[in-house]
C-alpha cells in the first residue's frame, strides 16, 4: 500500500474451454491462490492486481515489470507469473511497491490441478480431480478433494477437511491437521505436529520435532506406521478393531487402555507387542523422545 493507504486495483480475466482430461498449471512468484469448482466445461481465471500507488503512470510502470502469461495447449491451461523487479535484492523502501496478487481459478469436474506460489496461501475447494500444491511461504488448506492430493508447505501449515483418494502431505516448518483421509496417507512434518481425525486407508506419519495424534474408524484396513523423534504419539483406537501392535518408546513409556493380548512388554513399559481381537493389520508405533498412548476414543 502507499503510505496514505491508497492503491489502484486491476483485474485480468480469462476463460478457456476444458473437456475431458483438462489440466491446470499455475506457477507464481507470489500471491494467494484459490481453486473453486465450476459445473461448466471451462477453466475460468481471475487475477486481481493491487498496485500500492494511486498514480496511473507509476502504476503502469510497476505493472510493466510483471510477466504474466496465460495460454492453452490442447487440454492444458498454464498460468505463469514472474517479476524480476520484485524477486531480486530490494531495499526496505522498495518493499512498499510490491504488487499484491490474488488468483481465483474455477475448474470443472475431473480437472487436474498443479499449483505453486512462492509467497502466499493456497486454498483448494471441493474439487474432484487430482491436486498438487506447493507453497514456499504460506499455508495450504483444502476442503473436499475427491481425487488424490500431494501438498508441500515449506513454511506454513497444511489444513484439510476430507480427501477421498491418497494424500501425501509434507510440512517443513508447520503443522499438518486433517479430518478424514479415505485413501492411503503419507504425512511428514519436519518441525510441527501431525493431527488426523480419521485415517481410513492406512497411514505412514513421521514427525521429526512434534507430536502425532491420529484416530481410526471401526475397521483398520491397512497397516499404519507412526514415528516421532522429539514428541509424543497418541492413537485413538476403537475397541472392536482387529490389529497387531508393535509399540516402543526410547525415553518414555507405552500406555494403553485397550485389552491387548500381550506377547512382550506391556502397559507402562518401554515396549508393547500384542494383538487386539485376534490380530489384524500391523500398527507400528515408535517415539524416541516421548510417550506412546493407545486409547479408546472415549478415554
Amino acid at each position: 500500500m502507499a503510505p496514505d493507504g491508497r492503491a489502484l486495483d486491476r483485474v485480468v480475466r480469462q476463460s478457456y474451454p476444458a473437456g475431458p482430461g483438462a489440466a491446470l498449471h499455475l506457477d507464481s512468484y507470489r500471491g494467494g491462490i484459490e481453486i473453486k469448482p465450476i459445473a461448466e466445461a471451462q477453466i475460468r481465471i481471475e487475477v486481481n492486481l493491487q498496485v500500492p500507488i494511486d498514480d496511473d503512470r507509476e502504476a503502469d510502470r510497476l505493472l510493466g515489470r510483471l510477466q504474466l502469461e496465460m495460454k492453452q495447449d490442447h487440454n492444458l491451461v498454464s498460468v505463469i507469473a514472474r517479476n524480476p523487479g520484485e524477486t531480486r535484492f530490494r531495499f526496505a523502501w522498495q518493499e512498499k511497491q510490491r504488487i499484491k496478487i490474488t488468483y481465483t481459478v474455477s475448474v470443472p469436474p475431473g480437472c487436474a490441478v498443479d499449483i505453486a506460489t512462492a509467497d502466499g496461501d493456497i486454498v483448494v475447494g471441493d474439487v474432484s480431480g487430482p491436486v498438487r500444491a506447493h507453497a514456499h511461504l504460506g499455508a495450504i488448506s483444502f476442503r473436499h478433494v475427491y481425487g488424490d492430493i500431494a501438498a508441500t508447505a515449506d513454511s506454513g501449515d497444511i489444513i484439510g477437511s476430507h480427501c477421498v483418494g491418497a494424500a501425501t502431505l509434507k510440512a517443513l516448518r508447520g503443522m499438518i491437521r486433517v479430518g478424514t483421509i479415505e485413501g492411503p496417507a503419507d504425512f511428514r512434518a519436519v518441525n510441527g505436529d501431525i493431527e488426523v481425525q480419521h485415517a481410513l486407508g492406512g497411514i505412514n506419519a513421521v514427525a521429526e520435532a512434534g507430536d502425532i495424534t491420529c484416530g481410526f474408524g471401526k475397521v483398520l484396513s491397512r497397516e499404519a506406521k507412526f514415528a516421532t523423534d522429539g514428541g509424543e504419539i497418541t492413537l485413538y483406537l476403537d475397541p472392536s478393531v482387529h490389529c497387531t501392535l508393535a509399540a516402543s518408546s526410547v525415553w518414555g513409556r507405552v500406555h494403553t487402555t485397550l485389552p491387548f493380548a500381550v506377547q512382550s512388554g506391556g502397559d507402562g513399559r518401554k515396549t508393547l507387542a500384542g494383538s487386539l481381537n485376534g490380530g489384524g493389520p500391523l500398527l507400528a508405533v515408535h517415539a524416541d523422545g516421548g510417550q506412546v498412548r493407545i486409547v479408546s476414543p472415549k478415554s
